[in-house]
């Protein structure tokens, strides 16, 4: 997975990527790519912390996606008060704003894994990064669903 989402952070500017597969009640990291400049102890850290990440941890963007079936986006509060979950992260990626979207099967409905994109840009939909993550997204859904 390394040469994909090293072309995913080129193409997004993003300082960070990742893609998680469900497993039941599990996400399980397929692989997560940092830029050059990411300190190893923040991309070592955030790499064991979520290497298997429960459904139940609802303060990550990449579960909500995957409960929701919808694209999440987390931000870090402009204040940095009560920066948990996703939020902690994306203030050790020197990031403002994550976005994590649900690769959906398109045999069941249901997401069978996620896609997820750290940047310093103030990400929306429309935008082209997130036009790419959606396509990227759909085109999985046929590999992995």
């Amino acid at each position: 997975m390394d040469a994909p989402l090293d072309c995913l952070l080129e193409l997004t500017g993003a300082r960070a990527t990742g893609l998680w597969i469900r497993e039941h009640d599990e996400l399980r990291c397929l692989g997560f790519r940092a830029v050059e400049d990411m300190p190893e102890e923040v991309r070592a850290g955030f790499a064991a912390a979520t290497n298997v990440v429960s459904l139940e941890q609802t303060g990550l963007g990449i579960v909500k996606a995957v409960t929701t079936c919808r694209p999440t986006v987390a931000t870090v509060d402009e204040l940095g008060s009560n920066l948990v979950g996703s939020a902690s992260w994306l203030v050790r990626f020197e990031c403002r704003r994550s976005l994590a979207v649900p690769v959906i099967s398109d045999s069941t409905g249901l997401a069978v894994a996620v896609l997820a994109i750290s940047t310093p840009r103030l990400l929306e939909p429309e935008w082209p990064e997130w036009n790419l993550m959606i396509q990227v997204a759909h085109e999985l859904s046929g590999g992995l669903g």
